[in-house]
């Protein structure tokens, strides 16, 4: 490939987010209007600056963001919806490491701003197929990033509450000990 065909996207672009709002199902997509309103084809964005604009937006970014982490959310192992969290849960925020996610989605499936830039129309990806590539990325970056031990303590606080709350505080003790499973393989909260 000549560099002439490689595209150069600055680092503080939204654009470098493209992938990831390609790679969303189309229901998710459908409920949220600035995602909704970008063309399924990288060229049409990068020749229009009235949709670059929008890619630029404040309102793209907190879509993507929203969007990828009610995405990846569920895989790390966590009962409810990322909503029941709030901002301070470390899981919370692991969810929305947007740029994260972006990196380790390419590195997954090989699906970045080269895939979406070579490509004419970005067709959806079909909702399992999304759901285990998924999983996949949240493993991968559990891995990576060295937090399994932060997702075991967690998962272990979260048992310990459970207990303290139907008030049978004697049992908590059992579970401080207790080896917690990997992430993903035993439901957790």
């Amino acid at each position: 490939m000549s560099q002439m065909n490689q595209i150069r996207i600055p680092r503080d672009s939204n654009l470098r987010f493209v992938p990831m709002m390609y790679f969303l199902p189309q229901d998710l997509i459908s409920r949220c209007p600035t995602l909704r309103k970008l063309p399924r084809c990288f060229w049409e964005i990068l020749q229009s600056d009235k949709l670059k604009a929008v890619v630029e937006s404040d309102q793209f970014l907190l879509e993507i963001m929203d969007a990828s982490a009610a995405l990846a959310f569920r895989h790390f192992g966590f009962r409810g919806w990322k909503e029941h969290y709030t901002g301070y849960c470390p899981v919370w925020q692991l969810s929305y490491s947007l740029p994260l996610l972006v990196k380790l989605l390419e590195k997954e499936i090989g699906f970045g701003l080269q895939a979406v830039y070579e490509e004419p129309f970005i067709p959806f990806f079909k909702p399992e197929y999304i759901v285990e590539t998924m999983s996949r990325i949240v493993r991968r970056a559990i891995d990576e990033q060295g937090w399994q031990p932060l997702f075991s303590m967690l998962f272990a606080k979260c048992r310990v509450m459970r207990i303290l709350s139907r008030g049978t505080p004697a049992l908590a003790v059992g579970f401080i000990g207790s080896g917690i499973t990997r992430v993903g393989t035993k439901s957790a909260c």
